[in-house]
């Protein structure tokens, strides 16, 4: 039996009865394909649920067709299998499982649906294929997640289930979309807390302004970054940068960037990314220095997609920003870069809804100009305004702030060194010797950090 679906081409077919597991025969379990061969995950969750836990095949693959679903949504979402968080389930249950409002399926439907996905999750959890990606763990401490668990008190055992079940709406409504406040929280957040603030921001702010996916961005290296002469006449000039990244389905693209984003990276490649480098290649003799743009500063390697996801969410959620994720970012992009393009002809007319998506499919990468839409149909409720100055605007605050934060500190050390020199004024010579001493310590753990 085969199920095909749609551009986004998943499918399953049953076993035959050669099928042999330990020996014995197990025709009708469910194996997933897609065109590039086998998905591993859900053909190896669908076997585990007949050999281990004895379910029908008849019942299993109702589970397939509701995982089949599923796979397909996310792929059309550009999220990756192990990146899905509780942001990513909530728009699924929301948009009524990807469908149409007129297809809509009612609310026990969409709830079934879902707890086979959260069973899925969880059981990928405990098999280890995901690690610290689903909450179900008596002891959690302080450790983030991205999909959230309690436990079934109705269950004679163990249970865990997914807490968003119980608040299915009956409504339409698609996940939030960010807007600039909580964008520019976010991005005041980082620059206070994070031990990786130049990182951090940096990816923030790729997203926000380049309307990249997560795979597009990891794909960058460092010599796409221009040198400090091209930016100081990208600056003067007012002019742009356009590099051309990695899309969906290793299609590339050219991304338009603004040069102050384009100083932002080149003062993380020269300041925070080159000590996460010599800091490792002083453990590790071996080490040698990748292209990759972004780093783990654990490994000195480019960070996974999945430790991207867990870190945007754990500052989003520092920054007091609940229910969005940082694929929910590229949506506040995604939304500008449809702004930017509304408007109004010469003749005072506004431009057809067709050319407006024709034009942010174009930029945004997008094969389809149907998930757009659901964009220009909320922005045109609101009166449109200059893409590019607004980002423009954005980047020079931020580079302000982030001058202020680092002008407080050597302000502070100023202040320090102004009551040494009191001390040693008055021939308290040896309490001036052990202030200095702790201050050049502080100095020098800022540097580390």
């Amino acid at each position: 039996m085969t199920a095909r679906v749609g551009a986004h081409l998943i499918w399953f077919e049953r076993t035959s009865n050669e099928c042999l597991v330990n020996g014995n025969r197990y025709p009708g379990i469910p194996v997933f394909f897609e065109r590039r061969g086998i998905i591993q995950p859900l053909s190896d969750y669908m076997i585990e649920l007949v050999v281990r836990d004895k379910i029908p095949t008849s019942t299993v693959e109702t589970y397939a067709f509701k995982l089949q679903k599923f796979w397909k949504w996310i792929r059309s979402e550009d999220v990756a299998w192990d990146e899905v968080d509780d942001d990513t389930l909530i728009q699924y249950r929301d948009s009524g499982l990807g469908t149409k409002e007129e297809k809509r399926p009612g609310g026990n439907t969409i709830k079934a649906a879902l707890e086979v996905v959260f069973s899925f999750y969880a059981w990928a959890e405990r098999t280890k294929r995901l690690v610290d990606h689903v909450a179900i763990y008596p002891d959690r401490q302080n450790r983030t997640f991205l999909i959230s668990a309690i436990p079934n008190q109705q269950a004679r055992s163990v249970h865990w289930t997914w807490p968003h079940l119980r608040s299915i709406e009956q409504s339409v409504s698609r996940r939030p979309t960010p807007p600039s406040e909580q964008l520019e929280a976010l991005h005041g957040h980082i620059s206070t807390v994070s031990k990786l603030s130049s990182r951090d921001g940096l990816v923030a702010q790729f997203y926000e302004e380049g309307a990249l996916r997560v795979s597009e961005l990891l794909g960058l290296r460092t010599d796409d970054i221009p040198s400090w002469p091209e930016i100081e006449a990208a600056l003067d000039s007012d002019s742009e940068f356009e590099i051309t990244v990695n899309g969906k389905g290793a299609r590339k693209r050219p991304v338009s960037f603004l040069p102050e984003l384009m100083q932002r990276a080149r003062e993380y490649i020269e300041g925070e990314r080159d000590r996460i480098v010599q800091a490792i290649k002083e453990r590790n003799r071996a080490y040698r220095e990748p292209k990759d743009l972004i780093l783990s500063s654990r490994t000195g390697k480019r960070i996974s997609r999945q430790a991207l996801s867990h870190r945007l969410i754990f500052l989003m959620r520092g920054a007091g920003i609940r229910n969005v994720s940082g694929h929910r970012i590229r949506a506040r992009a995604l939304s500008n870069i449809i702004e930017s393009a509304d408007g109004v002809d010469d003749t005072g007319r506004p431009i057809p809804a067709e050319q407006v998506l024709l034009k942010a499919q174009e930029v945004a990468g997008h094969l389809s100009m149907a998930s757009l839409r659901a964009y220009l149909n909320d922005l045109r409720k609101t009166s449109a305004t200059d893409y590019k100055n607004v980002l423009k605007k954005q980047s020079r605050l931020r580079k302000v702030g982030e001058q202020l934060v680092q002008a407080e500190s050597l302000l502070e050390d100023v202040r320090s060194l102004g009551y040494i020199a009191q001390l040693l004024r008055k021939g308290l010579r040896d309490e001036a010797r052990k202030d200095l001493l702790g201050l050049v310590a502080a100095l020098e753990q800022k540097i580390r950090q």
